[in-house]
């Protein structure tokens, strides 16, 4: 099994429903979307973004950036 699939399921196993979930930990907060979300303006805080599963689109003002699955 790979990696992001293992992250994946652990992830699957704490937080079932789409949105998002404190888990206890200072800091640390998880978010599940099993869907296409349309795309919203909006600004995080800095912060680390880990994505455990599938590919994802992400807009910088007129900039995208396009995720894949990386193996090994």
């Amino acid at each position: 099994m790979q990696f992001d699939s293992e992250l994946a399921a652990s992830i699957g196993r704490f937080h079932q429903e789409d949105g998002i979930c404190q888990t206890g930990l200072p800091g640390l907060v998880l978010y599940r979307s099993a869907k296409i979300m349309p795309r919203q303006p909006v600004v995080y805080n800095p912060s680390i973004c880990v994505i455990a599963q599938g590919k994802k689109r992400v807009h910088f003002g007129t900039r995208n950036a396009h995720t894949t699955r990386i193996t090994t």
